[in-house]
């Protein structure tokens, strides 16, 4: 990440913080508002800065209602929180992105890396730039830590095209499961931004799953976003970042 680049940028501060303090910052995906409180919860016990990740269906699913909402919450939360719209695929949705208030895009070519135009990844985060948001991309194939030497070219390519965070696909799922433990390897050797979906979903759905007609429906909506508070606490602890929003104090 260039230090000088989109120096206020809350994505970048985030992780610029966590690189420095050798820690990882979860980023979570939310599919509705309960997820998101839920999310902001686990932040605001933990003190823990945090980045809410979106998809492009949130965008298309309430016509950018559920990214104002996101973003009000992350305003109005005691830590620092950023909103990030992810896997980004398709041009004239990144180019609507910019336009709601998302801190960051991951404009993402990931899917067609034998095809990858880096020209066009060029010119659409140059676009991003110009309004404000920071960039990502995947280094695809990097499921195994053996293979990261592999892809050294194309991060390349991508630093070339101005993409400021390059992230290697490394689920966070990895940490809990019981082979290699990846995850770990990857906070230890410096990756300081460890996407979560659906393990940290499991809780949530299934907790639905079992109240929902058994109790009043504003207890489940309060049990779910308690429940998704607690999964993501827990892998804040795991991953370092519990305690460190002071260290953004700006936000």
């Amino acid at each position: 990440m260039d230090p000088n680049r989109l120096s206020e940028n809350k994505t970048l501060c985030i992780l610029r913080a966590a690189h420095s303090g050798n820690y990882s910052v979860i980023a979570a995906v939310g599919y509705n508002l309960e997820q998101i409180l839920g999310l902001v919860k686990a932040a605001e016990r933990e003190k823990s800065p945090l980045i809410i990740q979106l998809l492009p269906w949130a965008i298309t699913h309430s016509d950018g209602v559920l990214v104002y909402a996101a973003a009000q919450a992350a305003r109005q939360a005691s830590v620092p929180i950023a909103l990030h719209l992810s896997h980004c695929q398709d041009e004239d949705m990144v180019r609507r992105g910019c336009g709601l208030p998302f801190d960051s895009i991951m404009v993402d070519s990931s899917d067609h890396a034998e095809v990858r135009d880096f020209a066009k990844t060029k010119e659409l985060v140059a676009y991003c730039h110009s309004h404000g948001k920071a960039t990502t991309d995947e280094v695809s194939n990097t499921l195994k830590w053996e293979k990261l030497a592999t892809t050294a070219q194309e991060k390349q390519q991508l630093g070339v095209a101005g993409v400021d965070v390059v992230v290697p696909v490394m689920p966070l799922g990895e940490i809990y499961g019981d082979s290699t433990n990846t995850g770990s390897e990857g906070i230890k050797l410096g990756m300081c931004k460890i996407n979560v979906d659906k393990s940290l979903l499991a809780g949530y759905c299934s907790l639905v799953e079992q109240r929902i007609n058994k109790i009043p429906l504003m207890q489940v909506v309060d049990e779910a976003i308690e429940k998704m508070a607690e999964a993501l606490a827990e892998r804040m602890i795991y991953v370092g970042s519990s305690g460190k929003a002071k260290q953004l104090e700006t936000y």
